[in-house]
This record gives C-alpha cells, sequence and structure tokens, in this order.
C-alpha cells in the first residue's frame, strides 16, 4: 500500500484509485527486472458513463473509462531477448460482459487467453513465465498449452481454487499438482 495522498483519489464511494502501472514497474525494476515491453489491451468502447465523476466536476472526479488494460512485460536484467514481435496495442474481441446476477465464469475479470498468448508466441519452449496476479491462471494454461512454464501468484483462494479446477479440466491431471498435506489442494 503506497499512501500518497497526491496519487490517490478518493472516489464518492470511498475506494481508492492508484497509479498501479507505474508502481509495479517500480517494483519489478528494483526486483531486478527491466521493462521491455508496454502492450496495451483495448477492450472496446463501454456502454455506460457510470462512476465517470458522480457529479462531481473536480479533476481529481474525472475517472477515465474503463476501455483499456496494461500489459507490462518484464525480463530478468540479465537476459536479452527480441521483443520486437510484441504489437503495441492488442484489440480483442469478444470482451466478456458482466451483467447483473451470477458470474458464469466464477472471477470477477476474466480475459481472453489470446493476452498471455500475444506474448508467450515470442517465448521458447521450456522458458519460464510470471504471472504476479494470476487470477483464474488463464496465463497458466495458455503456457501450458505452449511448451511454456509457469509460475502463478494469487492471493485469494477462491481464484486460485477456481483455477486449478479450469487447469485440471483443460489439460488433464499434470505433473506438477499433488495434493496438499491435508489433501484439499497443492504443494
Amino acid at each position: 500500500y503506497f499512501d500518497n495522498e497526491n496519487n490517490i483519489v478518493m472516489s464518492a464511494m470511498a475506494k481508492k484509485r492508484m497509479i498501479l502501472g507505474a508502481y509495479m514497474i517500480k517494483l519489478f525494476r528494483t526486483a531486478g527486472f527491466r521493462l521491455v515491453a508496454n502492450v496495451v489491451w483495448f477492450k472496446g468502447e463501454i456502454e455506460g458513463k457510470r462512476n465517470f465523476n458522480q457529479g462531481n466536476r473536480s479533476p481529481y472526479y474525472q475517472f477515465p473509462f474503463n476501455c483499456w488494460e496494461h500489459v507490462l512485460v518484464f525480463q530478468k536484467a540479465s537476459e536479452r531477448s527480441d521483443c520486437s514481435s510484441f504489437g503495441t496495442i492488442l484489440r480483442q474481441k469478444p470482451v466478456v460482459k458482466m451483467v447483473r446476477g451470477e458470474n458464469r465464469h466464477g472471477h470477477s475479470a476474466p480475459f481472453p487467453e489470446a493476452i498471455p498468448d500475444l506474448l508467450l508466441r515470442s517465448m521458447k519452449s521450456g522458458s519460464l513465465v510470471l504471472d504476479p496476479f494470476a487470477g483464474s491462471l488463464t496465463t497458466a494454461r495458455a503456457a501450458h498449452r505452449r511448451g511454456i512454464r509457469s509460475m502463478s501468484i494469487e492471493l485469494h483462494r477462491e481464484y486460485c481454487d477456481l483455477g486449478l479446477k479450469l487447469l485440471r479440466r483443460d489439460l488433464g491431471q499434470l505433473a506438477f499438482f499433488r495434493p496438499g498435506a491435508d489433501g484439499t489442494g497443492p504443494t
């Protein structure tokens, strides 16, 4: 948590908005990685304009519409590879639209497998990809299909469980999956 009130905006619903892209770049550089690409995932125009400013015309309440996201690509500083094959803008359709009611995907922010595949197709078989916000393991599943190893980190247990369920469904029983000591999950 970075508490620099010059960079955080309080919305009308008291939710803080942070410049995560800049923080992720700083953290990964500090950990010894270098930024090799910043791909923009253009998700398409959004339909509604709710939460744009909640009627407040002050500059800090002018929230941008969430029609794009950063896909930051890092590499160990000691390694070099050709990243020229990465496009700079990914236009992906269809955008999964969530409606009121039950989320049939099991995750609040699913994304198409074409996004990690865009990056994975330039990696060699046996390479390792790290996904620090793994969610339902979309990147891990796409990596496995290409023979690329993956390391996934996810804060929420329910997303880990969902990801493992999808991984088993898509790929069958994997060699690296072993029940934990209590028999309920991975070690």
